[in-house]
Parts: C-alpha cells; sequence; structure tokens
C-alpha cells in the first residue's frame, strides 16, 4: 500500500505547478473604441460570476492613463455583492503596476487566493479614492458573449447609488483563478480485510505452529 501512495505521489509531482484558469472575460476591447468608461469622476464596476472551483488569483483590465502625469493611483479592489446587483463588502485590495498612457491590459493580483462561492456574484471596483475630473483613467469598453459577465455599473457622485446606464458599455476585464479545485473527499474508511501479504504470513504461521504441535504428539 505504501508504494501505491508514493507512485501516486510521484505522478503528481511530475504534474508541475497548475495554471490559472480564465473564468470570465469581455476581452477583446472592442475595436472601435467609441465609448471609452472614465475612472475618476466617478468610480467603475464589473460584476461576473464566480464559475470556478479554485480561488481568486488575478484580474486583467484594459485601461489608459488619460494624462503622463496622474496625480492618484488607480485603485483596484475584488467586492462581494451586495444582494441587489451591486458592490457590497470589499473583500480584498488588488496590486499592480499603475497604467500610463499606453493603452493595454494591466494586470492586478491579490496578496494571496481569495476563497470565492462558486456560482456567486462579484464586482471589480476601479477607484482613483477620490473625484477627479482632471486626471483620470479610461477602462477600456469590452466584447459581450460570455455567460458569467454579469454588468458594467458606475457609481455616480450625485446619486451616490451604483447605477448602470446606456452610456456604460460592458468594461473590457478578465478574471482568473489560481488552478486550483477543491480539495479531493477523503478516503474511505478501511475494511479491514487484509492484504495478500499478511495472509501469507498468516498462513505460515499457522502451518508452523501445525507442524511444531505433531513433533511435540510424537
Amino acid at each position: 500500500m505504501k508504494f501505491k501512495y508514493l507512485a501516486l505521489a510521484t505522478a503528481l509531482s511530475l504534474c508541475g505547478p497548475v495554471s490559472a484558469t480564465v473564468v470570465v472575460t469581455t476581452l477583446p476591447q472592442t475595436a472601435s473604441n467609441a465609448s471609452l468608461t472614465y475612472i475618476g469622476a466617478d468610480d467603475i464596476a464589473a460584476g461576473f460570476k464566480w464559475a470556478s472551483t479554485g480561488k481568486f488569483a488575478s484580474a486583467e483590465l484594459y485601461l489608459q492613463a488619460t494624462t503622463a502625469t496622474v496625480k492618484n493611483a488607480l485603485q483596484v479592489k475584488l467586492f462581494s455583492d451586495s444582494g441587489s446587483n451591486a458592490p457590497g463588502s470589499e473583500l480584498a485590495s488588488l496590486s499592480g503596476t499603475n497604467p500610463n498612457t499606453t493603452a493595454g491590459i494591466y494586470t492586478y493580483s491579490a496578496a494571496s487566493a481569495v476563497t470565492l462561492t462558486q456560482n456567486a456574484t462579484y464586482w471589480l471596483v476601479a477607484t482613483v479614492g477620490v473625484l477627479d475630473q482632471i486626471d483620470g483613467y479610461d477602462w477600456f469598453d469590452g466584447t459581450l458573449g460570455d455567460a458569467n459577465y454579469v454588468d458594467t455599473k458606475f457609481f455616480s457622485s450625485i446619486s451616490g447609488v451604483w447605477d448602470s446606464s446606456t452610456t456604460v458599455k460592458p468594461a473590457a476585464f478578465q478574471v482568473n483563478d489560481d488552478g486550483s479545485t477543491s480539495p479531493p473527499p477523503p478516503p474511505p474508511p478501511s475494511n479491514g480485510v487484509p492484504e495478500p501479504t499478511t495472509l501469507a504470513l498468516l498462513g505460515l504461521g499457522l502451518a508452523g505452529l501445525g507442524y511444531g504441535r505433531r513433533r511435540v504428539k510424537r
């Protein structure tokens, strides 16, 4: 039995590190980029369904800074759902390289993988932390088609609530898990059936006892 477990462990080690899996994506960004989502005047949130048994690892956003010297760094955070199809509580603050004036994909990662509930809704929230009408970032439009995409919303500084609008297109982003899966079920309890080696030893022992008794009788 020990040899079986050793062989299994060796086989698993040869598989190498697990690879991240794409959970949801609205990439590539739309070719025209006619309507850019501006972060600075409002906070922007992109919602998605967590269709994975792994843990949240990172997000990729298609961004661009509006000026070469922005005063406030972009913050990207992971939120739960409030229950009314809007961001609720902050779960993790993600870290990554601050976007510059070169439009492209910028990756933001969690310090450690975050456990999420499968098939529940979560939100990526991008903010500069303050109301900034001049220095901000553009979050480019994405492509519809992924069933795990939920919605894109903005936090209106006027109404004070998360809102959707026909002017806010699906934000271009991708969410990745850490490549792990749910832990395997525990092994079944032993049924107490002895292994062949044990039976062989037991047979030899009984045979030896029988031979010894015959010699005593003689």
